[in-house]
């Protein structure tokens, strides 16, 4: 299925969003990022609200907890690679 993706905000290094459809379906995905402990981290906010017409607005319900799977998944995911690729700092 074809969709379009729209940048909606860009703030480098703090926030973006973008406005995505398909066919029936729009989501909004908007990502806020955060400096913490003096800059040695990133805290990652990933917000999505999903809408859709007709009979897959029924859906919805039952796909939001799967998308929330999906998203913790990919999320640990990048923090493990984020790991992997960081000094040990304790020597």
């Amino acid at each position: 299925m074809e969709g379009t993706a729209t940048v909606a905000e860009y703030e480098p290094c703090r926030r973006a969003a973008w406005d995505v459809h398909f066919g029936t379906f729009a989501l909004r995905q908007a990502v806020d990022l955060s400096p913490e402990q003096e800059g040695a981290a990133t805290r990652l906010r990933l917000s999505i609200d999903t809408h859709a017409k007709g009979p897959l607005n029924l859906l919805l319900p039952l796909l939001r907890h799967r998308f929330r799977k999906t998203m913790t998944r990919s999320l640990a995911t990048i923090d493990a690679l984020m790991r992997q690729g960081k000094p040990d700092r304790s020597r």
